[in-house]
């Protein structure tokens, strides 16, 4: 349950950190609307590869960090139950 919760808001924060970058483009004026799946690999081909990278990776580093930190609650909840 908390394995789910928590990599529901590693996406929610991918999207978020997609969202923003596509914000600061149009802001900057690099572009004049947002950017949505192939239309972004046309303007930004570099670009949407690094972010790309940067999304998948992160969220599965952060994946993987969030079940390493659930094993060892489960580990640690399994001691005190041991102590007990």
């Amino acid at each position: 349950m908390r394995l789910t919760r928590r990599l529901v808001i590693v996406f929610v924060v991918a999207t978020v950190i997609a969202t923003v970058a596509d914000t600061i483009l149009i802001l900057t004026g690099h572009q004049d609307r947002p950017l949505v799946g192939a239309d972004f690999v046309d303007y930004w081909p570099a670009f949407a590869v690094v972010s790309d990278f940067a999304i998948i990776y992160g969220a599965k580093w952060l994946g993987a960090l969030l079940i390493q930190r659930d094993h060892q609650e489960e580990q640690e909840e399994q001691e005190q139950d041991g102590d007990e």
